[in-house]
């Protein structure tokens, strides 16, 4: 499974940064609003998960490791990814958007030819290297 974590403080912008990044190539997408309380629904509960400093508060043990007021308050998206099992995780700033739709479906081609867990290449250390074979690009490492 790869997810996506998207930290916010700009909750009223993610409809238009969801939009812009249709369709999905991530299989879950974890929102972590940098407030007290999310602003807006919990997600649709299958693929759209959102988080405040609230949820921080009750899910860790010393929610203190959790920077606020800033984008490392990702780092509790990556926690709650790790903890459904995620094997890819992605983020991106919720300002970040992609060049255009052929950006977005030439991405989601190349996540789907290229699984989690195959080999990389030897040279280049890339598992999306431009020769797809483990023998070696012949880039510099």
């Amino acid at each position: 499974m790869n997810v996506l974590v998207v930290p916010t403080n700009r909750p009223h912008r993610l409809g238009e940064f969801l939009d812009a990044w249709r369709p999905w190539p991530w299989d879950r997408i974890l929102i972590v609003e940098d407030a007290p309380e999310s602003s807006g629904p919990d997600g649709d509960g299958e693929r759209i998960h959102r988080y405040s400093w609230r949820d921080i508060d009750t899910s860790l043990p010393n929610p203190r490791i959790i920077s606020r007021r800033d984008s490392a308050i990702r780092a509790f998206g990556f926690w709650r990814a790790w903890t459904m099992g995620a094997s890819v995780i992605f983020t991106l700033d919720d300002d970040c958007f992609p060049l255009d739709r052929e950006y977005v479906r030439q991405t989601c081609r190349i996540w789907r030819r290229r699984p989690s867990g195959t080999a990389r290449c030897r040279t280049c250390g890339y598992g999306a290297c431009r020769t797809q074979t483990p023998e070696g690009c012949g880039t510099s490492a």
